[in-house]
């Protein structure tokens, strides 16, 4: 048995920002997403805020397509705002991000994410961890297991050959991240599979236009789901809605 579901969703992108500088990804008062180690307050569903940094993050699921053991594809939008930065542009309007899974490397360390013995002598330039909840944890060398990077919250990582970036969490889930895009921040590495400790696996497609500007084309899974993805002006720079396809098996 099968059916389609046709979602649209519409994200009005709100007028042009100029920006000037580079926000900085690394520093401790200014990263994005929820440090779990932090308390923050909320008065609203979605809303956090670190009231020390005064960083606001919102969090919504636009879609949940549910799959085998738990395997779900889940689409999250996710609204950061550090202090003092340009909010840059997506196609899902200002500030706003959707992925699957990142690794974020400053610029001028964008060509040393797989050397990792550079970042021993200290982290001001280390790659960071972002996950699709917008979260994100700084990789650090670890001493017992180097050359691999790994987290304070037991996510690891380590280069293969071929330099894709592969990440492990603590709960066995594998994310291999090889499509690199540079953006007004640096270089970040996208997961395109993700499989987890039971075999389940989904693919996720990017695609970058001729202004930087990084997106989803379509996703994918093990046991036939799939998640399409169609966008109003893909050539230019203000690309600000999009319609999802999604076809779900059962």
């Amino acid at each position: 048995m099968s059916f389609r579901i046709r979602v649209v969703a519409c994200l009005i992108a709100s007028t042009a920002l100029a920006s000037t500088a580079q926000a900085n990804i690394r520093d401790y008062y200014e990263e994005p997403g929820l440090n779990p180690f932090k308390e923050t307050i909320n008065q609203n569903f979605g809303e956090e805020i670190d009231p020390f940094s005064g960083q606001l993050q919102l969090s919504y699921t636009d879609l949940v397509v549910p799959g085998n053991g738990g395997f779900d594809i889940r689409i999250n939008r996710i609204y950061n705002n550090p202090q003092d930065a340009f909010l840059p542009y997506s196609p899902y309007g200002y500030g706003w991000s959707m992925h699957f899974g990142r690794i974020a490397v400053s610029e001028s360390n964008a060509d040393k994410v797989c050397n990792q013995n550079l970042f021993a002598v200290d982290v001001l330039d280390n790659p960071s961890l972002e996950l699709a909840d917008g979260s994100r944890q700084l990789l650090v060398l670890a001493d017992q297991h180097s050359p691999e990077l790994i987290t304070k919250q037991w996510w690891s990582a380590n280069c293969n050959s071929s330099n894709d970036v592969i990440v492990k969490s603590p709960d066995g889930t594998t994310y291999t991240m090889d499509y690199r895009a540079n953006d007004s921040e640096g270089l970040k590495i996208y997961a395109t599979r993700i499989e987890d400790a039971n075999g389940n696996w989904m693919t996720i497609d990017y695609n970058t236009n001729a202004f930087s500007i990084t997106y989803i084309e379509s996703i994918s899974t093990s046991d036939g789901r799939s998640v399409n993805y169609s966008y109003a002006n893909t050539g230019s720079d203000n690309m600000h809605e999009y319609i999802a396809n999604i076809m779900y098996f059962t």
